[in-house]
């Protein structure tokens, strides 16, 4: 009889490991990267430092993304000016930088950091259609990845749904420095 038991038991404990998949956080890194590129509605709120040679910015970040088009809005100091970047699949526009840095941070943003590729560098996986070289942690999840000419370190993920997302990253490219730190993940419209 306590054979039975036994087997039952580790039949049921068998099927219930077979039909539970592991987090996004811990699978192999193809399906992980196309789960992610699947993820077409998201939003995020967090910090933002922009630092080239004579120009940056240091903001409150609120980005909304859905399919190919996004809104970020950046805000100054206990919500000091503002700074609006709207894109879709062909164009970045920029509203309104006062109060938020010196310089002109609507070209620094504009013209110096690749919004395109950045909307799939936040979410921890390349920019499709370009070449790139990633280097993983055992989780299947970026630690560092080069793309299109800029370097970039994950240095946190923390759960967001279903996934495991990044919370701290630090992008450069010749004299340009990003450093983004999220504290929310919202998946969905």
């Amino acid at each position: 009889m306590t054979g039975r038991l036994l087997a039952c038991g580790l039949l049921m404990l068998a099927a219930g490991c077979a039909v539970r998949p592991p987090p996004a956080g811990e699978l192999p890194w193809p399906e992980r990267r196309e789960l992610l590129q699947s993820v077409q509605d998201w939003s995020m709120r967090g910090r933002v430092a922009i630092a080239a040679a004579d120009e940056g910015l240091s903001a409150g970040l609120a980005w909304q993304q859905s399919g190919d088009s996004g809104r970020i809005d950046l805000s100054g100091p206990f919500g000091a000016g503002g700074l609006q970047v709207r894109y879709d699949g062909e164009r970045v526009v920029v509203d309104g930088a006062q109060g938020l840095a010196a310089g002109d941070a609507g070209t620094l943003l504009e013209s110096r950091v690749p919004v395109q590729a950045l909307r799939y560098w936040v979410l921890g996986i390349p920019a499709p259609g370009s070449e790139h070289r990633a280097t993983l942690d055992t989780g299947g999840r970026l630690v560092a990845l080069v793309q299109d000419g800029w370097e970039i370190r994950y240095d946190r993920y923390q759960p967001a749904g279903p996934l495991t997302l990044p919370t701290r990253l630090d992008l450069h490219s010749g004299e340009l420095r990003v450093r983004l730190a999220v504290s929310s993940w919202q998946l969905g419209p």
